[in-house]
């Protein structure tokens, strides 16, 4: 819902806002070389969520199939991890009432644990190498284009 309102509504005010934001400016380009990877690192990001619907609406390059398919990759481990959390724990509740003792779902933990260190550090991690990369590559283009009007000076 987010991702149709700000394509229709809100585009032209954000670009226009942000014209001169290096963050949007990076990723804008970014996302027209690799839309796909761009989408699903800012599904990725640590931004709330209404800033990576509206922020990636904006981007003409995001084409709608490909934000629901990075939007998908992204949500539905999370949604089956947390529905299954949801699920045990109310099985362990009646459970308790009963006075019967289930056995620790090991695989439910690992699940778990291996969510929490992703959030906390795998996430961060591939943002931060993303930025970087997006950062070089910018880095790069300028140092091209100052060779290319030396070039042309002499």
């Amino acid at each position: 819902l987010a991702f149709g309102l700000g394509r229709i509504l809100f585009e032209e005010k954000v670009k226009a806002r942000l014209a001169d934001n290096e963050v949007l400016w990076l990723v804008e380009h970014s996302v027209e070389r690799k839309p796909f990877r761009t989408t699903l690192l800012m599904r990725y990001s640590v931004f709330p969520e209404l800033i990576k619907n509206f922020g990636l609406a904006v981007l003409p390059a995001v084409r709608p199939w490909t934000f629901g398919l990075a939007t998908a990759i992204h949500s539905i481990p999370f949604t089956v991890l947390w529905t299954a959390l949801g699920w045990d724990s109310a099985l362990r509740l009646r459970a308790t009432e009963t006075g019967v003792t289930i056995p620790t779902n090991k695989v439910l933990g690992g699940a778990l644990l291996f969510a929490t260190v992703f959030g906390i550090v795998g996430s961060p991690s591939l943002v931060g190498l993303w930025i970087r990369d997006m950062r070089k590559d910018h880095m790069e283009r300028q140092q091209g284009q100052n060779k290319i009007m030396a070039t042309k000076r002499v």
